[in-house]
């Protein structure tokens, strides 16, 4: 689990990672960008695939 969550305004920025349920090894990761709304709903969102 990444908990590096970052935001500026109304753009937050984390990593993430997926893992395999059945032997909890790394399968891949990446980057996201979302951007919210006045309320705090995403408006868009950007992934980045790749470690």
């Amino acid at each position: 689990m990444t908990e590096d969550a970052v935001r500026l305004r109304d753009v937050v920025r984390f990593s993430w990672e997926m893992v395999s349920v059945g032997t909890g090894e790394l399968a891949g990761g990446g980057v996201e960008f979302v951007v919210l709304d006045a309320d705090g709903r995403i408006t868009a969102d950007y992934q980045f695939p790749g470690l």
